[in-house]
């Protein structure tokens, strides 16, 4: 079984609706479940994870609504506001849910040392006492706030999506290498192989390639999930290209791993229960 870690759908008439707005055209409307099932099953992919494109608890409401009446959504990974005066009983709540397995702060968005503020210590103790993973959406600038978390909570199962976004070129290749090396030294963080031709052109796929060699290298092949970013994947190719593209680097940096990289992975970083 193929899993996808890593797909969004949205509606942009949704009051909570923030992104993608008309700028960007070509992913500027609705996505559900059909048109994700439709792409994924036409690459033989056979199951996803859900992931949150909107800071709402509306948004992660609707996706476990949707993800509710298709066996094929494996799990959501949700949103919810940290900080907030409730966010110990609604994180608590949303752990109750079948599907929710994990949460999403969108860190890339939000200031600098938002992630080591002490507010923040009940909520965590929260996902570690219910088993919810953290999914990291950085950029390089937080890597060095993600660091630090990490090194709090050693315990918590946390995954980098994207890769941490690098560059895919120019000198902060080397800054993003050596963050990435010290996460890397935590058993329980793992690392989403997904999202770098979004980052850059369509002609970089050298450095894609030198990106991916690293991750592999830091993390080895029993945690790395794929995941395909749909559909913002589409901005720069297709996503049976990326696919390929992404069994292409596991075949060069982890031959023989292609079964963990793109489904057994990501049912043991999730607790997905998938028969694999």
């Amino acid at each position: 079984m193929l899993i996808d870690a890593h797909q969004h759908i949205w509606r942009v008439a949704a009051p909570w609706h923030q992104w993608p707005q008309a700028d960007l055209g070509a992913i500027h409307r609705d996505y559900d479940v059909e048109d994700l099932r439709q792409i994924r099953d036409s690459a033989g992919v056979s199951a996803s994870v859900l992931v949150q494109s909107q800071p709402a608890d509306e948004d992660t409401d609707w996706l476990l609504e949707r993800a509710a009446q298709d066996p094929s959504i494996l799990g959501v990974v949700g949103w919810a506001d940290l900080k907030a005066e409730d966010a110990v009983a609604r994180v608590t709540d949303l752990s109750r849910r079948p599907k929710l397995v994990g949460l999403r702060p969108m860190l890339q968005s939000l200031p600098s040392g938002w992630i080591l503020d002490a507010a923040l210590d009940p909520v965590i103790g929260v996902l570690l006492t219910t088993g919810l993973r953290f999914d990291a959406l950085v950029t390089p600038r937080q890597l060095p706030d993600l660091v630090a978390f990490v090194r709090r909570w050693p315990e918590l199962a946390v995954v980098l999506d994207h890769s941490g976004k690098p560059a895919l070129s120019g000198e902060s290749f080397e800054a993003w290498r050596a963050a990435m090396a010290i996460l890397a030294d935590n058993p329980a963080v793992f690392c989403k192989l997904s999202g770098l031709l979004t980052e850059g052109n369509p002609d970089q796929a050298l450095e894609v390639d030198r990106i991916a060699e690293t991750v592999f290298a830091l993390f080895g092949s029993d945690r790395i999930l794929w995941g395909s970013d749909w559909p913002v994947v589409t901005l720069r190719t297709g996503y049976a290209n990326w696919l390929k593209h992404s069994r292409r680097l596991c075949a060069m940096y982890a031959p023989g791993a292609e079964a963990e990289v793109f489904g057994r992975n990501a049912n043991r970083f999730y607790g997905l229960n998938a028969k694999l």
